[in-house]
């Protein structure tokens, strides 16, 4: 494995996780935020005064590339993601793609016989239930676990300033787990070679969220072809601002025109009004 056991990094979980070598954690326990539309705050005076989140999600608020590598890695997954958005808006959209590309990446670092738990309120529980039975396989579903809060407490330490040094202390008097305890805010490095996590082809999908820019149909990331809007013939470039995904029907209806004649066509056939 490439990380020292009893380290703790405070950076952003997914760079840390794709830096993590494949297949070399024994547990893997999660509180992710739970989508509860709500602002939070530690109280004044507390050990976690300082800290602050807000646990409401939009598009603006995710990678567009997250979006296109889930439809490429898990169709199924994408599925699951795509249906909550008819459900239940974009909103839950948006925060099941955040919490999907880590989900994918912790079956990635998770041994076959590991073991992973993920916390989390009847907000959005169903909805990560499909997740997880899409990421992990729901053959693999061992039980849930249901709690009763006998009182209340405060923010949780973890988006807290000091999160380490009040971290550390838990781990070492509360717990009893001694010996040194590694502080990085690095990225680690994996021993294997990384994919490309980000290609234009996974960022159109998520700005276009699956769309034909032809017919406006959802199609799987399999089915979307790559497309110059102004044909390199007529000195289109390859940059992202001229490129498009189109299903294999619009793409073969466009050939070498432009996008204004293919909506043209497409209106023309009544696949568009």
């Amino acid at each position: 494995m490439n990380v020292q056991n009893r380290t703790i990094f405070s950076n952003d979980n997914l760079p840390v996780l794709r830096g993590i070598d494949t297949e070399t954690i024994d547990l893997i326990y999660l509180d992710p935020p739970f989508n509860s539309n709500r602002n939070y705050a530690a109280p004044i005076g507390s050990d976690a005064a300082g800290a602050a989140f807000k646990d409401t999600w939009t598009l603006s608020d995710v990678d567009n590339a997250w979006h296109g590598e889930i439809a490429d890695r898990e169709p199924a997954l994408s599925q699951a993601i795509h249906t909550s958005e008819l459900t239940h808006g974009k909103g839950m959209k948006s925060y099941l793609i955040m919490m999907a590309v880590r989900l994918l990446e912790m079956k990635r670092v998770l041994k076959k016989t590991g073991s992973i738990y993920l916390h989390c309120d009847p907000t959005a529980s169903h909805y990560l239930k499909s997740e997880m039975d899409a990421v992990f396989g729901k053959n693999n579903f061992r039980n849930e676990i249901v709690w009763q809060r006998t009182n209340t407490h405060g923010l949780g330490i973890d988006i807290s300033p000091r999160a380490v040094d009040l971290v550390r202390v838990r781990l070492e008097n509360e717990v009893g787990l001694f010996g040194k305890i590694i502080h990085r805010t690095d990225i680690p490095k994996r021993s294997e070679k990384l994919p490309n996590y980000r290609t234009h082809k996974h960022t159109l999908f998520g700005k276009q969220e699956g769309l034909c820019k032809g017919c406006k149909t959802q199609f799987p990331f399999r089915n979307m072809t790559v497309d110059h809007i102004v044909p390199k013939s007529q000195g289109g470039t390859d940059h992202e601002d001229n490129l498009q995904l189109l299903c294999g029907a619009c793409n073969s209806t466009k050939g070498q025109g432009t996008q204004a004649e293919l909506i043209s066509r497409l209106k023309a056939q009544g696949v568009l009004r």
